[in-house]
């Protein structure tokens, strides 16, 4: 049994080294999202603006064809007015008139603005195009690097699995067993050290019939609580290549 908790421990090691391996291939897709997305707002931001460009040179056009129209109208009742003998009928006719001189004084003020507000967002339609053509860029480079990335995180995976099997494949049945149904319950982390007379996994007090034969190594022992495999502290320090430094990392995780 001794040897089956040297290749758990190797084991341990190896799916340590997997969630990091793992967590760096999900990054690069999240990394790439989130480029992707950066992508997309900067083009919707170009589109908004030269949408809303075009919006305001409709926009003034219109007035300016509806101005046309009144300005039509307020020289034709201004003729008339001056061709009307009844008084009260001309004074009539000239109000319409300046109101509606009033209405293209008005409407040309908004079309100017209009026109104004159209200019800038040249400008802003520019700088949004910049934007995106550099964010292009810069996506289509991270695209590149990180499929060169990701194929080798998936060699070094590929790598680690077939040890992590070999390493398991070499365990007594028990042993294997046992691992493998911890893995998935306690976060990956399957074994803990005996720090003192503690499970540092937990922290339970493991009990001295347990504690004698666990520093024997003569079978499977696990914590009361987490039920953790417990594994001595010397005997993780001599086994691991990493030092106790991973059986504190293994143990205190998850």
């Amino acid at each position: 049994m001794k040897e089956s908790i040297a290749l758990l421990i190797e084991a341990q090691l190896l799916d340590d080294r997997l969630a990091v391996v793992n967590r760096r291939l999900d990054s690069l897709d999240v990394e790439l999202g989130e480029a992707e997305s950066r992508l997309a707002v900067l083009g919707a931001e170009a589109e908004d603006a030269a949408g809303e460009r075009k919006a305001c040179l409709a926009r003034a056009k219109d007035i300016e064809n509806t101005l046309l129209l009144d300005e039509a109208k307020a020289a034709k009742w201004e003729g008339e007015s001056n061709r009307m003998r009844d008084a009260g009928a001309a004074e009539i006719a000239r109000q319409k008139v300046q109101t509606l001189r009033d209405k293209v004084a008005g409407g040309e003020e908004e079309a100017l603005a209009l026109m104004e507000n159209a200019e800038k967002l040249v400008t802003t339609i520019e700088t949004a195009k910049s934007a995106v053509a550099q964010a292009a860029e810069e996506m289509e480079a991270f695209r590149a690097t990180g499929r060169e990335d990701q194929k080798s995180l998936e060699a070094d995976k590929a790598e680690l699995l077939a040890q992590r099997e070999l390493a398991l494949s070499r365990a007594a049945m028990e042993a294997r067993a046992a691992y493998e149904r911890l893995i998935g319950s306690r976060s990956g982390k399957p074994l803990a050290v005996i720090r003192v007379s503690s499970c540092s996994g937990c922290g339970m007090t493991v009990p001295p019939n347990e504690m004698g034969r666990a520093l024997g190594l003569a079978g499977l022992v696990s914590c009361r609580s987490c039920s953790r495999i417990l594994i001595p502290e010397e005997f993780w320090k001599s086994t691991s290549e990493g030092g106790i430094e991973s059986a504190d990392e293994s143990a205190n995780s998850g």
